[in-house]
């Protein structure tokens, strides 16, 4: 009786070396569904976080902003030194030369005299205020626009972080595709040039959902500034693990050599 060959299981995980090698064999648009459902995870930890985290200090800063508070002929008006609202991740608040702010959040807002400084762990940007400009800032102007916009802009950073992550994939998959071309090239593996893409792109997706762990993790504060920023930079060294290991996972290549010589292999006569 003649045994039917197992069928290959489909790809469908990105979890594991073999899950990634199996990618080799799957059709463009499934790979593309997998990367769109891991751009979406990924993008959802991320307004998460946003949404937890930062949205709640902006709304308080908001509400706490004198109706006499703007920005005229580049000069923060109306407003006094002091923190406006914080929390471990975000402090906003008002500085001047006698008074800098120096706020408990990782990401820090200082609303100076004459600029915006952004600071975090490696330092300040400053950002001066717009020449020819009047902003109003007080409470009744500002907090109902944030309330307007602010699930647009949750949205619309959720739609942009899939299309970079997915975008990204692609074209760091035609410069990894080499890595795993040339393994199997010396392992005596199966695998073509777009295959090799393939598996590139699927590789890095487990980096991607390790990222969103850390991203995770310090959002919910099981990490510091510190340990989030090392954990997020491991993201990448992981996908280039999966990219070494998976080519050993494919099929071997039948053998050559009797085709390569032209000769037929001879049967021996004493095996039984």
């Amino acid at each position: 009786m003649s045994q039917t060959a197992t069928p290959e299981p489909k790809p469908w995980q990105p979890f594991t070396p073999r899950g990634v090698a199996r990618f080799t064999r799957a059709s463009t648009n499934r790979l593309i569904i997998v990367q769109l459902i891991s751009a979406l995870i990924v993008a959802a930890c991320v307004v998460w976080f946003l949404a937890v985290c930062y949205s709640p200090v902006i709304l308080g800063a908001f509400q706490k902003l004198p109706d006499d508070a703007k920005i005229s002929q580049q000069q923060l008006q109306g407003l006094q030194p002091g923190a406006l609202a914080e929390n471990r991740f975000l402090s906003i608040g008002v500085e001047s030369v006698d008074n800098p702010f120096a706020g408990i959040g990782d990401l820090q807002i200082r609303m100076g005299s004459t600029e915006l400084k952004l600071c975090s762990l490696i330092g300040c940007v400053e950002i001066p205020y717009p020449a020819g400009w009047t902003i109003s800032l007080a409470r009744k102007s500002v907090e109902p626009r944030w309330g307007a916009w602010e699930p647009m802009l949750l949205a619309g950073t959720g739609l942009f972080t899939m299309l970079k992550l997915v975008v990204s994939w692609g074209v760091l998959g035609l410069i990894y595709m080499w890595v795993p071309k040339l393994i199997a090239f010396y392992a005596d593996r199966e695998l073509n040039g777009f295959d090799s893409w393939k598996l590139a792109c699927a590789a890095q997706l487990p980096g991607a959902f390790f990222a969103a762990g850390a991203i995770l993790l310090y959002g919910s504060g099981a990490l510091d500034l510190i340990r989030f920023l090392i954990l997020y930079a491991l993201h990448i060294p992981v996908g280039w693990i999966y990219l070494v290991i998976a080519p050993f996972l494919l099929p071997k290549l039948p053998g050559i050599l009797p085709k390569l010589s032209g000769k037929k292999v001879k049967k021996n006569p004493f095996k039984k």
